[in-house]
């Protein structure tokens, strides 16, 4: 069996153990009760401020929203803006264009009709002469090639002419007319009886009426 010793401690050693003890106890509950007197939620928004923010950035959500909004709209008014200027503007070249090239195929067609008055010459003077001197064949070959060159920028911009017969009904649409003859079982009253000068159109816009003399019914 075993024994167990016990050493007496000095009475001023057990003393100064319990004061330690006591004071140590007493530290303790004081802190106890200084933390149990903190707000639970220091520190922390209550209700009332947690909604007022909430409202307050809702309200700028919104305004910026708007902002954007109003930004867009702007950005979208500002393309179709530049959008018709582009068309616009590309309507107005092409115009000027179509215009300058009607006006350039108006003044050509006085040469395109003298060259083909002389074209007809140059025929009848091949078919009356049968030895035409090399100098001369140079020359009403030179006349004829005009006259094809200029055929041939007109068909280039869309610049034709448009058949008129002797015998065609007169339109006032597509013809001009200068004069009246008496109407007679050949030309009835309202019919073509000459053509002084071909009419030309440039796709769809006349350029120029053919110029005509129509046959009208003898006043009764």
């Amino acid at each position: 069996m075993r024994r167990i010793f016990y050493t007496a401690l000095p009475q001023t050693v057990i003393n100064r153990l319990v004061f330690v003890l006591r004071h140590s106890s007493d530290s303790m509950d004081n802190k106890i009760d200084e933390n149990s007197k903190l707000p639970q939620n220091e520190g922390l928004p209550n209700d009332s401020d947690m909604l007022a923010n909430y409202k307050k950035l809702k309200a700028e959500l919104i305004q910026a929203k708007n902002h954007t909004d109003e930004l867009n709209k702007n950005i979208l008014y500002s393309a179709a803006e530049a959008d018709n200027f582009r068309k616009e503007s590309l309507k107005s070249i092409q115009s000027a264009k179509q215009f300058a090239v009607t006006e350039f195929a108006k003044d050509m067609l006085e040469t395109a009709d003298n060259l083909e008055k002389v074209n007809s010459l140059c025929e009848s003077y091949r078919k009356e002469n049968n030895d035409i001197p090399r100098s001369i064949q140079s020359i009403l070959n030179g006349l004829e090639l005009s006259h094809k060159v200029v055929l041939q920028v007109f068909e280039r911009q869309g610049v034709e002419r448009f058949e008129t017969k002797i015998g065609d009904k007169f339109s006032s649409h597509h013809h001009n007319q200068l004069f009246t003859t008496p109407s007679s079982p050949e030309f009835p009253p309202n019919t073509i009886t000459k053509i002084v000068k071909n009419g030309y159109q440039m796709c769809d816009t006349l350029l120029r009426a053919s110029e005509v003399g129509v046959s009208e019914a003898p006043e009764n």
